[in-house]
């Protein structure tokens, strides 16, 4: 049934009435509500817009309106969602290429000790060689998961 259009027979007057009501929030509806509104100049009793609202086919009319109203309402509501997420996996992003950094970082500095001409050979820690080849690893997995090149079942294995 069209809502935004007056249908046969239907006046301006009772249209206008009919918009009103199609407007009002759904859960705020009334008939009786709308025998407190001013049109023209002049307030309508409820026998009569209960009359428009019979023949006009009112409840049925406002059924598209309604639907309408909550399908935009659900897109932007996903338009929204779908902005932050890509906010959210843009700035994971770019905290795992920080902690690349930050690895690579420590391994030049490592590197650097480890070719010292006057550090007497002492041979790189370890323990800091294997943290930092966890911390690679971890980054490196974090990244692939949000670049899309692995999923959650993918990551379980590599662990």
């Amino acid at each position: 049934m069209k809502f935004d259009e007056r249908i046969y027979e239907e006046s301006a007057l009772a249209f206008q009435y009919f918009e009103l009501y199609r407007d009002t929030n759904p859960s705020d509806r009334s008939l009786r509500k709308l025998t407190q509104v001013e049109v023209n100049g002049k307030k309508r009793d409820l026998k009569t817009i209960g009359r428009w609202a019979s023949r006009f086919q009112w409840q049925e009319r406002v059924k598209p309106f309604d639907a309408e109203n909550t399908r935009r309402a659900a897109e932007q509501v996903a338009a929204r969602q779908q902005t932050e997420i890509e906010a959210f996996i843009e700035e994971d992003l770019q905290i795992a290429r920080d902690f690349q950094v930050l690895v690579k970082e420590q391994l030049a500095q490592i590197k650097t000790v480890a070719n010292d001409p006057t550090n007497n050979h002492q041979k790189p820690n370890i323990q800091q060689l294997r943290q930092l080849a966890l911390a690679y690893k971890e980054s490196r997995l974090w990244l692939m998961e949000l670049s899309g090149l692995m999923n959650e079942e993918d990551l379980d294995e590599e662990a």
